[in-house]
């Protein structure tokens, strides 16, 4: 069990050495960026800081998940021939760990599915990845292995699957969901689309939003990290190890983040005041505790009033920090 000391350092350097960029906006949805300070500003306002945050990827042991899959040093598989609904095989060949972020819409095999929570998948390792389906109607093969879509699922669907994990952690010790409550989430968005899905597909409801404006852009943020609101409410906050595998994140994150804009029920803004409340409130209010999350590193959850997350770190290195807010 970590000691008390070690996980405060940890939320310190987590939350209290970033600052809060000038907000970019589309429609209701807004990003604010979040800049890591200088070492300088760090070791004046946190000398003891023992969470090492400064690393880049650059040389590291690992790389994103899609781009291990694409040069086909890994593959994603059903776990066996039958498969199971809740539980993907993550097949790393190569000699780097692979980083696979909580969220990711994953395409192809009996069914396609979104990752549960963010795991480093081990250089030269078979690691169990835990899923929740996105397209009820299917159980088919139509290919061997998954495709990464390139896109995480909606931030709202993020969101809810995120508490949900922290509850089956809680009570089973295992990062799953309530896959029926994540079917009514599913639905709920192919009905905000009013998209005819024959096998219920997430997947369907962004084909269909794209259709109506193929030539639109996401924002283009650029950080380490970032807090996103929708309608004025927080949906969550997301920190990488660098700003390389930020951006490599917000590829994957801005176009899921579009249909929550597209469907958005009010477009009050979020204040810079109310983020920074926010994030105060996470380093004074919030608690680590270690969990057991296949793969390789350091895994915690992260608890607090009204909050889900969970934390990677590798040899004390942040990989990364996802924190959600319950949605009214």
């Amino acid at each position: 069990m970590e000691d008390i000391d070690t996980t405060n350092t940890i939320l310190k350097d987590l939350f209290g050495n970033y600052e809060i960029g000038t907000p970019l906006q589309d429609g209701a949805l807004q990003v604010f960026p979040l800049h890591r300070r200088s070492n300088a500003d760090r070791n004046a306002t946190d000398p003891g800081a023992q969470c090492d945050t400064t690393t880049t990827t650059k040389g590291s042991r690992w790389k994103l998940a899609e781009e291990v899959l694409a040069d086909g040093s890994a593959a994603l598989r059903e776990v066996d021939e039958s498969g199971s609904v809740g539980e993907l095989l993550f097949e790393n060949r190569g000699d780097v760990h692979a980083l696979l972020l909580d969220g990711i819409e994953l395409r192809g095999c009996k069914q396609n599915r979104m990752v549960n929570t963010t795991i480093l998948a081990g250089a030269g390792e078979s690691t169990p990845v835990a899923v929740s389906c996105v397209e009820a109607g299917r159980w088919n093969y139509r290919t061997e292995t998954f495709a990464h879509s390139g896109r995480m699922v909606a931030a709202s669907l993020r969101n809810r699957k995120a508490h949900m994990v922290k509850e089956n952690l809680e009570r089973r010790g295992h990062a799953a969901t309530d896959q029926s409550a994540v079917w009514s989430e599913v639905d709920a968005l192919l009905d905000d689309e009013k998209c005819a899905s024959p096998t219920r597909a997430l997947d369907d409801a962004y084909e269909e939003l794209s259709k109506k404006d193929p030539s639109k852009k996401p924002l283009v943020v650029e950080g380490d990290g970032a807090v996103v609101a929708l309608g004025g409410q927080i949906l969550g906050l997301d920190l990488l190890a660098d700003r390389a595998t930020f951006a490599g994140f917000w590829k994957s994150a801005s176009r899921g983040y579009a249909l929550d804009a597209a469907h958005a029920r009010t477009d009050k803004p979020a204040t810079h005041a109310e983020v920074e409340t926010w994030l105060s409130r996470l380093l004074g209010e919030t608690e680590l505790r270690p969990i057991e999350v296949p793969g390789v590193g350091e895994h915690y959850g992260l608890d607090g009033p009204g909050i889900s997350g969970s934390v990677l770190l590798h040899e004390g290195r942040l990989v990364h920090a996802a924190v959600f807010p319950a949605l009214g």
